[in-house]
């Protein structure tokens, strides 16, 4: 192909190579112009599946005029074969940037680079259309520091039943599927959201949250039946409102996530999920945020409905909380032992003090809204009565040892 002319393009250098074919610089013979043209693979032509498969590419990206998104400038069909003839972006792939260049993104960089692919989908998926195979290697980072997203050969348009798959089948790349996908089921702008969420994993931990080296059917297991992996388990360091994000947006059941990229958009500005929902989805985090406050405190009375005029979990009665067990006995104990430090009798009310308060300590943290503050401190400060007395003991003790 090298040296050949496509329209008025001729082909210059082979950038690029894939299953379905390969892409080419080529420059317009007259204006200077660089284009990338993607070319499908003589020997696949002839496959009427593929053909329209390519065709779909060039039938999606028509309907996409994006700064984030590569775009579509002719399609051809010749004795020579079937072209795409696209923008040239100079760049590189997101998971070659991130494995060869970054590692993990800088937080604020990624969230600010996936603002930009979000709003590049958003877009698309405004068009009727679903990407379907959302990955690392589809989005170039390009020499500006951009981000421009590309390959819509499964795309789908939204209103359109007669898409090149029928139900049942799986399509995508298995590492960045939707539970959905795995399945065989429709697909709609969610699935792309669940992609997203993927990426957005890789882009701040350096890794896809599922091994390469896994069998397949491990992975499709590990997507529709387990939770993706906490980012955080994986890269230490990674902040709760981005985590949150990620978490949101690859929900098992689609109604769960995000349910638009402007959504998730929100949700990384602001940094908390729950800022950025819509009224319906912030009474259904209510609902599951109440659940959550009824195993925590034991006491269903407690969190068991929504006010009506904002949604938000409200007492029905009101609480009334308990004194730790002892704590004025511990704190009374704790002076005495104090004073008494310097013999055995303030030693055995010490070693007793500590033992309380680590009781009702440990009671405290597992459920602070049940106890009084007072109550906490009392033993909290008993506790450290008899620590410094069992020390001043134990200073006393080698002191007379070292005078005899």
């Amino acid at each position: 192909m090298i040296g050949k002319q496509i329209l008025s393009y001729k082909v210059l250098s082979l950038i690029g190579e894939g299953g379905m074919g390969n892409v080419y610089l080529a420059e317009h013979a007259h204006l200077g112009r660089k284009v990338a043209i993607k070319m499908l693979h003589p020997r696949l032509a002839s496959n009427e599946s593929l053909r329209k498969r390519f065709l779909n590419e060039a039938s999606a990206m028509a309907h996409l005029q994006h700064p984030n998104i590569v775009g579509l400038l002719d399609y051809v069909e010749s004795d020579e074969g079937l072209f795409l003839i696209m923008e040239y972006v100079q760049g590189e792939e997101l998971d070659i940037h991130i494995r060869a260049v970054s590692g993990p993104i800088e937080e604020k960089k990624a969230k600010a680079l996936m603002m930009e692919i979000l709003d590049a989908f958003d877009y698309a998926h405004k068009q009727g259309i679903v990407h379907r195979d959302i990955k690392p290697s589809n989005i170039l980072m390009t020499q500006q520091g951009g981000v421009k997203v590309l390959d819509f050969g499964i795309a789908k348009m939204m209103d359109d039943d007669k898409s090149m798959t029928k139900t049942g089948t799986q399509i995508g790349t298995v590492l960045y599927m939707s539970p959905e996908q795995v399945k065989g089921e429709k697909v709609d702008a969610r699935t792309d959201i669940y992609s997203l969420g993927v990426t957005l994993f890789q882009m701040i931990t350096g890794r896809s949250p599922y091994s390469g080296n896994s069998a397949e059917y491990e992975v499709y297991t590990q997507i529709v039946k387990e939770p993706l992996p906490k980012a955080s388990s994986v890269y230490p360091g990674v902040s709760v409102g981005i985590e949150s994000v990620i978490h949101k947006a690859t929900q098992k059941r689609r109604e769960d996530r995000f349910q638009t990229c402007q959504e998730m958009i929100r949700a990384l500005k602001i940094g908390k999920v729950s800022d950025a929902l819509s009224a319906k989805q912030q009474k259904n985090e209510n609902q599951s945020w109440v659940k959550e406050k009824v195993f925590a405190t034991g006491n269903s009375e407690l969190y068991d409905e929504l006010d009506s005029a904002n949604q938000t979990p409200v007492r029905k009665t009101p609480i009334v909380k308990e004194k730790l067990s002892n704590s004025g006995v511990i704190l009374t104990c704790g002076i005495i032992g104090l004073v008494l430090s310097w013999n055995l009798i303030g030693l055995i009310l010490n070693i007793i003090t500590v033992s309380l308060a680590s009781s009702a300590l440990s009671r405290y943290k597992n459920n602070p809204e049940k106890y009084t503050e007072s109550s906490f401190s009392n033993s909290k400060t008993g506790q450290l009565f008899g620590i410094i007395g069992m020390i001043i003991f134990g200073i006393l003790l080698f002191v007379s040892v070292a005078n005899k």
